[in-house]
């Protein structure tokens, strides 16, 4: 039968062709992003591998029975610095009372080099 054959055969509704439905194309397939670790472990950046971020270990040192440990950042580095040498300046300036006066001098001295250096501003 030719193509005119099918036409003939065709349905009609309403002066038009109904065409079959089709089905929908499926749906694409789902891609996973891979997650980034916010900060590698030392040993994956030393081994330069990709770090899960997992703790206490991430899956290459568990994998490679590896010691997992994770850098302190910048930002908390800083802050335990300054906490540190708040600390120190307190204890010196306690101390300050109870010394002679050569030593007092010294102290006093050291307490000014200080307090100079926190003039200039830490931006975090």
């Amino acid at each position: 039968m030719s193509d005119s054959g099918a036409i003939l055969n065709a349905q009609f509704h309403g002066g038009r062709l109904l065409l079959p439905r089709q089905e929908p194309p499926p749906p694409p397939p789902q891609v996973t992003k891979r997650t980034r670790a916010t900060k590698a472990c030392t040993s994956c950046r030393n081994r330069k591998t990709k770090c899960t971020g997992e703790l206490p270990r991430c899956f290459e040192c568990k994998t490679c029975d590896l010691d997992c440990a994770y850098e302190q950042g910048r930002r908390d580095r800083l802050k335990d610095v300054l906490e540190h040498k708040r600390l120190l300046v307190a204890l010196l300036k306690d101390l300050r009372q109870n010394v002679y006066a050569d030593q007092r001098k010294m102290i006093e001295d050291a307490l000014d080099a200080v307090s100079f250096s926190s003039s200039y501003r830490i931006h975090l």
